[in-house]
C-alpha cells in the first residue's frame, strides 16, 4: 500500500488541494483546507472522529450546508491543477470508474433515484483520475460528475428501454 505521507503531508496535499477554493470569504477558504487536512490525516474513520469535538462537527456541517459552498467550488482548483500536470507530460493514463452511492438509509433525502437493482436509492459518481504511466504516480481527478439516474417509467418494454436515451 502507497504510505502518502513520504509523498505528500496531509498539511501540504490539503493546502495543494483547496488553498486556491473561492468560497467568497477567506474563512471558507481556510475552512475547507483545515476540514481536508483533517480527511487526509484519518480517511477511513467517519467525518465526525475526523474533525474531533462536537462543536467543530456542527461547524463542519454549517460549512457543507452554506449556500456559498458548493461541490463545483471544491472540486474545481483540484481539477484544474490536475489538468495543468496532464499538460506538461507527453502520456497521461485516463482511468475511469462509476460509484453508486447509496443513501438506502436516509429515506427522507429528496433528489435521489434508483441505483443497484432499483430497490435502493442514491446516485451515481462518475470519476476519472489521471495517471503517469511510467512511474505511476496519481495526478489527480481529471473530471468527476455525479448524475442521478432516472427511473424507468411504469410499463416500459425492454425494447422501449433500449431505445431510450440514458447515461
Amino acid at each position: 500500500m502507497l504510505n502518502w505521507e513520504a509523498v505528500m503531508s496531509p498539511e501540504q496535499w490539503a493546502q495543494a488541494t483547496f488553498g486556491e477554493v473561492r468560497l467568497r470569504d477567506e474563512r471558507r477558504t481556510k475552512r475547507a483546507v483545515r476540514l481536508a487536512e483533517a480527511i487526509a490525516r484519518e480517511p477511513g474513520v467517519s467525518l465526525p472522529k475526523q474533525v474531533g469535538s462536537r462543536k467543530e462537527v456542527k461547524a463542519t456541517y454549517r460549512f457543507l450546508q452554506s449556500g456559498q459552498v458548493s461541490y463545483e467550488a471544491l472540486i474545481r482548483p483540484h481539477v484544474q491543477h490536475t489538468r495543468a500536470q496532464m499538460a506538461q507530460l507527453p502520456v497521461v493514463l485516463l482511468i475511469q470508474d462509476t460509484t453508486e452511492l447509496d443513501y438506502q438509509a436516509h429515506r427522507q433525502t429528496s433528489g435521489l433515484g434508483p441505483i443497484g437493482n432499483g430497490r435502493h436509492q442514491g446516485f451515481l459518481l462518475q470519476t476519472v483520475l489521471a495517471v503517469e504511466p511510467g512511474t505511476g504516480e496519481l495526478l489527480g481527478i481529471a473530471h468527476q460528475e455525479p448524475f442521478v439516474r432516472q427511473p424507468a417509467p411504469k410499463g416500459e418494454r425492454y425494447s422501449e428501454r433500449v431505445k431510450r436515451e440514458r447515461e
